[in-house]
């Protein structure tokens, strides 16, 4: 009776476990989809951004053609910077919240090993990894370091956009 108790037990913390794999899967896909549209959005924009000028620029009055790259200027700058902090802050909520899914695996692991020991079963298998140990930390790596990269990606990009900024407005003179 007792070992039917055990597997009884094993399969909610086994369910418990695929939960937080869910969990971790459908964070990752959404940061996935977020980012890939604010990529886009970010192509599409500065492709835009390089038409508008050609056309404005066809125009010969020089004066015109200065205030209209100026305004053109500074509303692009700021819509890629809004683009960047929605990226960075996405990214790093999208970490959070799969951290916190590892997390809850760890305590979920770490509270099954104390029942374990308690009351052995050596034919329940581990409830993650094959029982490796290094298995269970790779598993949710990558979409711990795919939050960090795109988190990265959109520091560099808010860099770059603010120092072509200050390049343009005389603020750095190369």
């Amino acid at each position: 009776m007792e070992q039917l108790d055990m597997i009884e037990l094993y399969k909610v913390y086994r369910s418990y476990e695929e939960h937080e794999n869910h969990l971790i899967n459908q964070r990752t896909t959404w940061l996935v989809t977020m980012q890939s549209v604010l990529v886009a959005t970010f192509g599409f924009s500065f492709q835009k951004y390089y038409e508008i000028s050609e056309r404005i620029t066809e125009n010969h009055d020089k004066e015109l053609i200065e205030k209209a790259m100026t305004s053109l200027g500074n509303r692009y700058q700021i819509f890629l910077l809004i683009l960047c902090v929605i990226g960075a802050v996405s990214g790093v909520a999208a970490y959070r919240s799969i951290r916190a899914a590892t997390d809850a695996q760890k305590a979920l692991r770490s509270a099954w090993n104390k029942v374990e020991r308690v009351r052995p079963c050596p034919e329940l298998p581990p409830l993650a990894g094959g029982g490796q140990t290094h298995a269970e930390y790779y598993g949710a790596t990558f979409s711990h370091w795919l939050t960090i990269f795109f988190v990265l990606l959109w520091i560099a990009i808010a860099l770059g956009v603010a120092f072509q900024y200050a390049i343009e407005f005389k603020f750095v003179k190369l």
